[in-house]
């Protein structure tokens, strides 16, 4: 393999800053109800829900290094990623309360609230589970980090306990956490989601081993794998299969996502304006996903959509993307500030 076709890690921040605007496009477009907006925007959203975050997954595998100690790395990963994964989430906690009584002038529901979205937070549920006349937060959209931390340790003592069955022992995984997302949603520590995006991480690993990126991949063949993908995603419609449902996302996305990063990979290099913004999004991806977290539950969007009743719903979305967009970017520059100070302390 040349140097000159060799894919640096910084190569992938194009699609992980295209995937996270999107991601957050996907949740502003989820504020609005089915019936007020257009088949495409709809269809938009579920490009987006079943792509997007298989993409991060198997960028995450094709960054996968085996460690030499397994419980050493899983208790590194652990400390390292889940103490931002809580302060995202205690500041998300308190933002929330803040707002919701500024909001509401009512101090007994909004310290309910605030439990019950802290135990959501905890335990990294995903999704809201009800409990008697409870409903407990989903850690939604930091979930998914979780979920990414728990997909890769998954992987890596299955890649060094099992190097002979690894294939069989990836594929029952991931079938086994679509089925627990259709009987126990909401099982703690996005386990089930985890579960199934193990797969995800397989895949990106094969790929850094077949050095996938460092190679061509032409127009006939990513069409073919784009339409092989699609009509896996469709075999989810197909009556009494709803506990497959997540298996066979997985495997749509995945197939999807390989092609979208080989082509985002391609033009990552292109000179233009836009581009390099997109890549530092990438780049500050969980800065922004922890930004995403904080607006996402302390401002009330459900209200301002309330408000929107007489334009249309399209217009409102972009309305509110451009304004979560903005929120996002503030909060993102106040957490790298302070990030990069308490490296310098240490």
């Amino acid at each position: 393999m040349s140097k000159a076709n060799k894919v640096s890690i910084g190569a992938f921040n194009l699609y992980i800053g295209f995937a996270m605007l999107g991601v957050i496009l996907a949740h502003t477009i989820g504020l609005f109800h089915d019936y007020s907006i257009s088949i495409i925007v709809r269809a938009i959203f579920e490009i987006i829900t079943y792509i997007g975050i298989f993409g991060f997954a198997i960028i995450s595998g094709y960054k996968l290094k085996l460690p030499g100690n397994l419980k050493k790395y899983i208790s590194k990963v652990c400390r390292d990623y889940l103490e931002l994964y809580y302060i995202f989430g205690f500041i998300t906690v308190i933002t929330f309360g803040v707002i919701h009584f500024w909001c509401f002038r009512y101090l007994k529901a909004t310290l309910k609230e605030m439990l019950l979205m802290a135990i959501g937070y905890l335990f990294a549920i995903y999704p809201a589970i009800s409990i008697g006349n409870y409903t407990i937060y989903s850690c939604e959209p930091l979930y998914f980090f979780v979920a990414l931390i728990m997909a890769e340790v998954i992987t890596v003592f299955i890649l060094t306990s099992f190097e002979k069955y690894r294939e069989i022992i990836v594929g029952i995984t991931v079938l086994i956490g679509s089925i627990l997302m259709y009987l126990l949603p909401g099982t703690p520590f996005a386990l089930s989601h985890g579960m199934l995006l193990t797969g995800c991480i397989y895949v990106g690993y094969v790929l850094r081993e077949k050095a996938f990126y460092e190679n061509g991949i032409d127009l006939k063949t990513s069409i073919i794998i784009i339409g092989i993908s699609v009509c896996v995603y469709l075999l989810k419609y197909i009556p009494h299969t709803g506990c497959f449902e997540y298996f066979f996302n997985t495997i749509a996305g995945s197939l999807a996502g390989i092609v979208l990063i080989k082509y985002c990979i391609m033009y990552s290099s292109a000179k233009n304006r836009i581009f390099p913004k997109i890549k530092e999004i990438g780049k500050l991806s969980f800065f922004v996903l922890g930004a995403h977290a904080i607006e996402y539950y302390a401002v009330p969007w459900y209200l301002l959509v309330d408000r929107m009743n007489g334009i249309p719903a399209e217009l409102g979305m972009l309305i509110i993307y451009i304004i979560r967009l903005l929120i996002i970017f503030i909060i993102v520059r106040i957490s790298e500030y302070l990030y990069k100070k308490s490296l310098l302390k240490k």
